[in-house]
């Protein structure tokens, strides 16, 4: 199967968080959502269950919120 290229737009500071989180958790970024890709096409849904931020209509993942 040939592979193609996505490009993703994100602000430099969760950048940079995400590579150090993924780097602690033995896997790089691109791996990272080629994982969540394939996830969400298998069970046809999201990976995550969003919830709206209370104070906006945002949408956020419920395992991103801090305890």
């Amino acid at each position: 199967m040939a592979n193609t290229d996505v490009t993703i737009r994100m602000d430099e500071t969760t950048k940079t968080e995400l590579q150090n989180l993924m780097n602690d958790l033995g896997m790089d970024v691109n791996t990272f959502f080629i994982v969540v890709a394939k996830q969400a096409v298998r069970e046809q849904a999201l990976p995550f269950r969003p919830t709206r931020d209370r104070k906006s209509t945002r949408l956020n993942s419920s395992h991103a919120s801090k305890s």
